[in-house]
């Protein structure tokens, strides 16, 4: 990656969408803080849990994702487990067979849930249409 030749903090540049670039600045201005403050801050959060996930749940990972579920393999126990979300926001997980578990708190980090839970928002239109 190339770094910006004129500052002394080895900064490199990076490209990221126009709309995206104008939610990150009003996220920034709202805190006071500049954007790259903002996207070193936050950036720096992601990494750091991370770091502590595979710390912690070094057997356990994220496989894949459907439109309801998260799958997380859990190598110690050699299986997969779905984890889903109810529409009253209660937890399952397929392989423990609880409401709460590893798997499930493990699976709590994926960006997966977004969309999960966004096709929740989506049905949920639709059905009170």
């Amino acid at each position: 990656m190339r770094t910006n030749p004129r500052n002394k903090e080895g900064v490199v540049n990076i490209q990221i969408y126009k709309p995206l670039y104008d939610k990150i600045a009003k996220l920034a201005d709202e805190q006071n803080i500049t954007i790259k403050e903002y996207v070193n801050k936050f950036l720096e959060g992601h990494v750091i849990t991370i770091e502590l996930m595979r710390q912690r749940f070094s057997q356990i990972m994220q496989v894949g994702a459907t439109d309801t579920a998260v799958l997380m393999q859990d190598k110690g126990k050699n299986v997969i487990a779905s984890v889903t979300m109810q529409k009253n926001g209660d937890m399952h997980c397929s392989a423990c067979k609880k409401d709460f578990c590893e798997h499930i708190f493990a699976s709590l980090f994926s960006p997966s849930w977004i969309t999960i839970l966004q096709n929740m928002g989506k049905e949920d239109t639709l059905q009170s249409s």
